[in-house]
């Protein structure tokens, strides 16, 4: 996107309103081992300009948007003292565009993927990667997507109170249009980490590494070790 695309999408939108439904069945919110979690965000761009609009010109030539993201985490005792748990989350999430030009829409309300609590191979935002090619994405107006897909499945354990440890594999992308996806664009990591747990949140520190990089396909064993890792500091279980 240049500069002026960047200003021009942003001028675009002048009233919006989201909002999250959780609804959280867990026996523990600092370190779930049993039960299940499920959020729902919601979020329009100028659904109020839009109605107005149309009721007063009975015309509406700007964009009109809505964003959708749902979460689904479960997780499962390993043994009787529930110290040692298996957790996974799914999320996927839609930008359609109601009315206007799909191309204005602000980067900064598309998805991404990436960080502490996505695909911990990569940093905070990795994808879509602003270092390849539009040509070879096969897109013409980046820096995010409209469509997004990502999971997790991790093991954790805890030792006492204070500690814990966490091994995990991370899978997702984002793409601008449904018609892009594609099962050989979902990147993977898998990684381990370390835990230390207060009675208000766990403080973790994860070590991510890419499994399956889908925009590079350089054997693993040609890279070199710190491109393939990335740490993160997250306050909470990453889902």
């Amino acid at each position: 996107m240049n500069q002026g695309q960047d200003k021009f999408s942003i001028s675009l939108v002048s009233a919006g309103f989201g909002g999250s439904l959780v609804s959280t069945h867990v026996d523990d919110v600092i370190f779930p081992t049993e039960g299940s979690s499920y959020s729902l965000y919601l979020e329009e761009g100028n659904l109020l300009p839009y109605l107005f609009s149309k009721a007063f010109t009975g015309e509406y030539l700007s964009l009109l948007f809505l964003k959708t993201q749902a979460t689904a985490s479960y997780y499962f005792p390993l043994n009787s003292v529930n110290d040692f748990v298996f957790a996974m989350k799914y999320s996927g999430g839609y930008l359609p565009t109601l009315s206007g030009d799909k191309t204005t829409v602000p980067y900064i309300k598309e998805f991404f993927v990436g960080g502490s609590n996505s695909v911990r191979g990569w940093p905070s935002r990795a994808f879509p990667p602003q270092k390849v090619s539009a040509e070879i994405l096969g897109e013409n107006n980046l820096p995010g997507g409209r469509i997004v897909v990502e999971g997790s499945f991790e093991i954790r354990k805890r030792f006492g109170d204070l500690l814990g440890a966490a091994a995990f594999v991370d899978w997702g992308n984002t793409w601008k249009e449904i018609s892009n996806m594609k099962i050989s664009e979902v990147a993977v990591a898998a990684g381990f980490g370390f835990r230390f747990y207060t009675q208000i949140a766990a403080f973790r520190l994860d070590f991510g590494f890419k499994i399956y990089d889908p925009y590079d396909r350089t054997p693993i064993p040609q890279r070199r070790f710190f491109d393939l890792m990335q740490f993160h500091f997250g306050i909470g279980e990453a889902f």
